[in-house]
């Protein structure tokens, strides 16, 4: 007889939005939530929500631009469950309200790559152990409107003006 594994899903940026969103339909489908955040008290406020609907969750402490941050979540993760199963790369920002590159500092780029491109990808490359030890196991990349070439490259789209000089 095989015993069926819990699926630990870790999701960055979960306290709010379309992170939290995501947490709450996995979380009734019976995964077991990690909200990662920055802000511990928003991560427990979302946690307790969580719990509240009867949805297995727990926060870690994760700012994905810190990389000791990143390596303690990780250990965290091994040592509380030994593996994980799903990693959604969630948190981002966007600091340039649509200002094209042209005008946009580059000190608001450098913030918005930290979290949205080296971030994601420092994230990744800590939890790739745990995720061969959950195998079968996911990562799935979050992404904005502001990451689609289609719509930045449609001339009726909103985001179209963002790339023009």
């Amino acid at each position: 007889m095989t015993t069926k594994k819990t699926v630990i899903t870790l999701i960055t940026g979960a306290n709010k939005g379309i992170g939290f969103a995501t947490a709450q339909g996995l979380g009734q489908k019976g995964q077991h939530i990690l909200i990662g955040a920055r802000n511990e008290q928003r991560g427990e406020e979302a946690v307790k929500k969580l719990r509240s609907a009867g949805i297995k969750a727990d926060f870690i402490q994760l700012d994905v631009t810190d990389k000791a941050q990143i390596k303690l979540a990780a250990e965290k993760i091994k040592n509380d469950f030994g593996y994980l199963s799903i990693l959604i790369n969630n948190a981002g920002i966007a600091l340039g309200n649509h200002e094209p590159a042209s005008q946009m500092s580059t000190d608001t780029m450098r913030k918005e790559f930290d979290v949205n491109f080296f971030g994601l990808v420092d994230v990744t490359q800590a939890m790739i152990p745990l995720l061969k030890a959950g195998r079968p196991a996911k990562i799935i990349n979050v992404s904005s409107n502001m990451g689609s070439l289609g719509l930045v490259s449609d001339p009726i789209s909103r985001f179209y003006k963002v790339s023009s000089l």
